[in-house]
């Protein structure tokens, strides 16, 4: 959002309800930071007192529905044919088993204009104008709204923060409603998203409604700031519509550089994140991204359900360059300080119990996801595999980014302190334990994904031989023949078989991984769980 642009949105960070009749909560007992403080420490507390507060709910009746409900703690239920629609402030996407109309961002009307609408409206991504004058049209106008929250608040990473918004549709339903100070739904009724009360500022001339405003806190990065290369070594984030078309599309539609595309062209347009970077030389991550790219046909051509997302990342200069987002993902360090649970609490709340259908999906996602990564990482020696270098997408898949280190480099003077890849509690948690059908799908992923790679081996090496010349730090000593090592070309099957599975049994559960987190947490504040530090 730029300087011109105004916020009026989202300053009070909600309310409590106490298990007693209703009392008077001043100005001052809102804005202490005591209230936000307990966001945090709910478990801690032992009076009465409920906070995380804000449900969007949804009435069900009692005959089929034209699409499946959803249905809390695994209970049946049948609703009448029907359909409702809601906006879910504060996310860009609808909670699984309903539909995305669209998402978009919050708008509304400035915090200091007196008599201006009150309620926030949801922007989709490609307005539409009638007859008008270029300029402010009249007087109402509408600006963009950010998140505002105090310093010191455990949400307070969302603070000058764009606000995104979906406008979602759930079937089988009658009614809805948004109960304030309650995260639990009331009996009958799903649970439908819940989070924080938020309103405009009390000193703000204008008035504005309370909104639940969803716990997640997605953000949209308010603005970019270009660096040329020899700035400091901080990576910025960028979104641009994107139009997908060839060479032949672009020549028959003449495009000038001074020429706006057509309108039919832009209806098609996506909105896509890339990371400009500065200091760090990412032809090594695009080495690692080609090897990457070169496994997943491999995999493909025999049919392994291995999952990989081989990113585009583009050399600009020596020490800058671009790299593409992985969509719809959001780091384990994020998700650990918005709910500083454990990855399996992350994968209850948000796909359900463990018996259904939308966690085992999710389950199963991230254990073919998990077997790919974990391979690769062993293959290629990639370090550095702290919470800030692994997502986890929207529906379940581990992600690696970030291949700064790889092959003979390591964080600290390349002492190589991690494990041959990261295998922790958490992760083993969310397969459901070692005893588990899927760890075993974990363990027989990964040794098959290693057996259909083997015959590869000469062919990545001969890649990664054509970049010894360029003085990649990743290149020291031997390079070459520690890669072939890995492969165990001499062995047969079985032996192979036999070797990648020690392997397995190295990385579980290494201490060496969740010291390295420990020491991450230490110097650069990249969440830990506590759990994994205490294995």
């Amino acid at each position: 959002m730029g300087a011109s642009k105004a916020v009026f949105f989202v300053l009070l960070l909600f309310t409590i309800i106490f298990l007693t009749d209703a009392v008077e909560v001043t100005d001052e007992d809102i804005n202490s930071p005591l209230v936000s403080y307990l966001l945090a420490k709910l478990q801690q507390l032992e009076s009465k007192i409920m906070v995380r507060p804000n449900i969007r709910t949804t009435r069900q009746t009692t005959q089929k529905p034209t699409k499946p409900p959803v249905v809390a703690d695994n209970k049946q239920c049948n609703c009448q044919p029907g359909v409702v629609t809601y906006v879910r402030w504060g996310n860009s996407s609808c909670p699984y088993g309903t539909d995305t109309i669209y998402s978009g961002v919050v708008a509304g009307s400035h915090y200091s204009h007196e008599g201006a609408a009150v309620d926030p409206l949801c922007l989709p991504p490609n307005p539409q104008y009638l007859k008008y004058n270029p300029g402010y049209q009249g007087h109402v106008r509408v600006f963009g709204a950010e998140y505002q929250i105090s310093t010191g608040s455990p949400i307070d990473q969302s603070h000058d923060r764009n606000i995104p918004c979906a406008l979602c549709q759930a079937y089988g339903r009658t009614n809805k409603i948004m109960v304030p100070s309650r995260y639990e739904c009331p009996p009958g009724w799903n649970t439908e998203y819940y989070g924080y009360l938020m309103a405009g500022g009390y000193p703000h001339k204008a008035a504005t409604q309370f909104t639940c405003m969803d716990r997640s806190l997605e953000q949209i990065p308010a603005c970019i700031l270009l660096l040329s290369c020899s700035a400091a070594k901080v990576p910025f984030l960028a979104r641009f519509k994107v139009v997908r078309c060839g060479t032949a599309e672009l020549e028959n539609m003449n495009i000038l550089s001074d020429q706006r595309p057509p309108q039919n062209l832009l209806n098609g347009a996506v909105w896509q994140a890339c990371i400009f970077k500065v200091g760090d030389d990412v032809r090594q991550d695009m080495l690692a991204l080609q090897i990457m790219e070169l496994c997943k046909n491999v995999f493909h051509q025999v049919g392994l359900m291995l999952y990989l997302v081989p990113y585009r990342v583009v050399a600009t200069d020596p020490g800058c360059g671009v790299i593409g987002c992985v969509p719809d993902c959001k780091s384990r360090d994020q998700l650990g300080k918005l709910t500083r649970g454990s990855l399996n609490d992350y994968f209850y709340d948000k796909f359900g119990h463990g018996d259904s259908q939308a966690y085992q999906k999710a389950r199963a996602n991230f254990v073919h996801s998990m077997a790919t990564y974990s391979l690769l990482t062993y293959l290629l020696q990639i370090k550095d595999r702290h919470n800030g270098n692994i997502m986890i997408t929207k529906h379940g898949h581990i992600v690696h980014i970030d291949f700064g280190f790889l092959f003979e480099s390591s964080p600290g003077g390349n002492i190589g302190f991690e494990p041959d890849f990261k295998f922790t509690q958490e992760m083993l948690d969310v397969m459901g334990g070692k005893n588990s059908d899927s760890y075993k799908e974990f363990t027989s992923l990964f040794v098959r994904g290693y057996l259909a790679i083997r015959p590869y081996c000469e062919e990545i090496v001969s890649l990664v031989t054509l970049m010894l010349d360029t003085g990649f730090p990743c290149f020291r000593k031997n390079p070459i023949e520690e890669l072939r090592a890995r492969f165990r070309p001499q062995l047969s099957v079985k032996e192979a078989v036999k070797f990648i599975l020690d392997r397995i049994n190295s990385a579980y559960l290494n201490i060496r991984a969740v010291g390295y987190d420990v020491i991450q947490e230490y110097q650069q504040g990249i969440y830990c769980n506590k759990a994994d530090s205490q294995q």
